[in-house]
């Protein structure tokens, strides 16, 4: 059953204007039609527990693991530098050992 919603078409669109690989973006639209079907409205006019328990659903009786549509681990810090050479200091310190 294909609706047609004005936010999906903006939406859509929106898409389309950023800089995602093609599959992507037929991804993300798809995924928001879906999201339509299910309640069978305009996505735009769905409340954030509705957006929950759609997601509940997805988890439990779809078997849905992760989101595709994950947010990008950060990228690890970098390096310390020494405070006489400022090159990055790639060993670890030891910790000093108590005499025996």
């Amino acid at each position: 059953m294909k609706i047609h919603y004005p936010s999906i078409s903006r939406f859509q669109q929106f898409v389309e204007l950023k800089d995602f690989r093609p599959p992507s973006k037929k991804e993300y639209v798809r995924y928001v039609r879906k999201l339509a079907e299910h309640f069978q409205c305009d996505p735009l006019t769905l409340s954030e527990n509705q957006l929950r328990e759609y997601f509940l659903f997805l988890r439990q009786h779809k078997q849905y693991k992760r989101s595709p549509m994950n947010v990008p681990k950060p990228t690890p810090s970098p390096p310390p530098l020494c405070r006489h050479c400022q090159r990055p200091m790639l060993w670890v310190r030891r910790q000093a050992r108590a005499p025996p």
